[in-house]
């Protein structure tokens, strides 16, 4: 996931070009990413959230050969926080909103749709609206004294996008707008991307962790749950279970 927030040189994904992204270092903070990284995950070296005196390292972590140097940031409640329910550092309890829809995720609805109905310039206006206010000065995490913690590009893609790339855009921007907000299965399940993208991972990190070596996404099955047997008895043969679970 981490990998995926490098940029090139306008500002855009690696991945929006590159088949194979380079793995970037815990400790690198000159190779340029998207801001939105150290807003949603923790890093060596970045303030955490608000709390800019407090630097994270790798005691924030858990296991470290199972888990790696990153934690996650996003929907943890910020230590300056009134509603934190006691005084634990880094992690809390607290009175914090969780958003069941975001403005940003009604935003990539209607560039999906605008897509799909052909409208590549309109759906392109509506990812930058996204990136535009990733963008913003105040968005950028700053250290103490008040500079950029990392090397932070983001731009704009180019209305003149074909309709297969702007799909491409908008996955991409799906994953990184929402990225740990649950909908990432989801969304490569109604793509129909699922088994390809899960399988690789299975097998990519599996060189990394093997016990995802075992892995398998089977098309057609894992996109779903079993119907519950006694769901079915009371449908009086309705339901009808899907033909993998058989």
């Amino acid at each position: 996931m981490v990998n995926n927030f490098q940029v090139d040189a306008n500002g855009l994904p690696l991945g929006f070009t590159l088949s194979s992204l380079p793995k970037l270092d815990s400790n690198d903070k000159t190779t340029p990413v998207d801001p939105r990284l150290d807003h949603a995950i923790g890093r060596p070296g970045i303030p955490w959230k608000d709390k800019l005196t407090a630097i994270q390292d790798l005691s924030y972590c858990r296991s470290l050969d199972v888990y790696g140097p990153y934690v996650r940031k996003k929907d943890i409640i910020s230590p300056n926080s009134s509603y934190r329910a006691n005084a634990g550092f880094p992690w809390a309890l607290g009175a914090l909103a969780v958003p069941i829809i975001r403005y940003s995720d009604v935003l990539l609805w209607r560039a999906e749709a605008e897509i799909n109905l052909g409208n590549i310039a309109g759906a392109v206006g509506y990812i930058n609206q996204i990136r535009d206010r990733a963008a913003k000065p105040v968005n950028i995490v700053k250290t103490a004294s008040g500079t950029p913690a990392a090397n932070y590009k983001i731009g704009d893609y180019p209305t003149s996008l074909s309709s297969t790339d702007a799909m491409k855009a908008l996955k991409l921007e799906r994953r990184l707008e929402l990225c740990l907000e649950g909908q990432r299965f989801y969304d490569l399940a109604r793509w129909g991307d699922a088994a390809a993208v899960l399988n690789n991972y299975f097998q990519t990190e599996g060189n990394l962790r093997p016990w995802l070596k075992s892995g398998l996404f089977v098309k057609n099955k894992h996109e779903y749950l079993p119907i519950p047997q006694t769901e079915i008895d009371k449908s009086f043969g309705i339901y009808q279970q899907n033909q993998f679970y058989k």
